[in-house]
């Protein structure tokens, strides 16, 4: 996750020294050269189908694009920082997501003077119940021991009962927005909220967009709240058409 002061190989130079020093090893033999042409092939695949340094510009150059870097140290400090990772394939997303929640946690617990607040979304891409996935182990290390580097945890799905159950019996309150099918989601609100009665789990089925229901450590018993209105523009709203004047069929 870091680069060094030294200039940067090249793609084609560290192919050809792949190449070379590989040579020595495989000592011939169509199956061995066939490994290693494969490898080299697969080498180059990875650096340029896996872009993991997003966030900024770094002094350096691959072909005419600046090489960017990852700065979590930088991410870190003080301020709200998004990382999209909506362009990038699903394994790439779960890698990525592993390679920097890793980071943060290994770095917090050296410092723990400043607290870092993680958010997840769409968490079951990350941490599934079902499979598995390179970003599992990360989050479940992240929820079981990151309150006591300072690490703090809230992962947010659409789908609760698809999310790996050692993070989510770490979810200490829960805030539940509308659930109206699928019977197992219900199930699982009914099954991880203590004392909650069958007039409380009905109204997470009827629930209005802007209502909530608050449960866990925060709350002394289930509690309704209103979510206040968004300060940002909803991506997923479907647009309003508009009259144009008069249409003949």
């Amino acid at each position: 996750m870091s680069i060094s002061n030294n200039e940067l190989t090249s793609m084609e130079e560290f192919l050809s020294d792949l190449e070379k020093n590989g040579g020595r090893v495989v000592r011939g033999g169509y199956g061995n050269e066939l490994a290693l042409s494969t490898l080299m092939t697969k080498v180059r695949m990875l650096v340029e189908n896996r872009p993991f340094f997003i966030t900024r510009p770094g002094g350096e150059f691959y072909g005419n694009e600046p090489i960017r870097l990852l700065e979590i140290k930088e991410l870190m400090e003080y301020g709200i920082h998004v990382l999209d990772l909506s362009g990038l394939d699903l394994i790439d997303q779960q890698a990525l997501v592993a390679l920097v929640l890793n980071k943060v946690f290994t770095t917090s617990a050296t410092r723990r003077n400043k607290p870092v607040f993680i958010v997840v979304e769409e968490a079951h891409n990350y941490a599934p119940s079902v499979g598995s996935s390179l970003s599992t182990s990360t989050l479940v290390k992240i929820a079981r021991e990151g309150r006591k580097f300072g690490v703090g945890l809230c992962i947010i799905s659409q789908r609760p009962s698809k999310v790996h159950p050692d993070v989510l019996s770490q979810c200490l309150t829960q805030v539940f927005k509308r659930i109206i099918n699928p019977p197992i989601d219900l199930k699982y609100v009914r099954n991880i909220v203590e004392f909650i009665s069958d007039e409380d789990l009905w109204e997470v089925r009827v629930l209005n967009e802007d209502d909530a229901l608050v449960t866990g450590l925060a709350v002394p018993m289930p509690l309704p709240i209103k979510v206040r209105d968004r300060l940002t523009e909803h991506g997923g709203v479907t647009p309003t058409l508009t009259p144009r004047g008069n249409i003949t069929v």
